[in-house]
């Protein structure tokens, strides 16, 4: 069976987000100690702030 020929459909998922393993919260651990691992010696969050800063209006 193809991709598109699956039968494990939602009933009801207009946005097509049937699933999402990151609405759960079984990921919220993992996700904290990945914003604060080091990228070139500055943690991850604190780069996604910096960004956000100084991002293209």
């Amino acid at each position: 069976m193809g991709r598109d020929n699956t039968s494990d459909k939602p009933a009801k998922d207009g946005g097509g987000n049937f699933g999402r393993i990151a609405r759960t919260g079984i990921m919220d651990d993992w996700v904290r100690e990945i914003l604060d691992e080091p990228l070139a010696g500055i943690p991850v969050d604190s780069w996604i702030d910096f960004l956000k800063q100084h991002e293209s209006q």
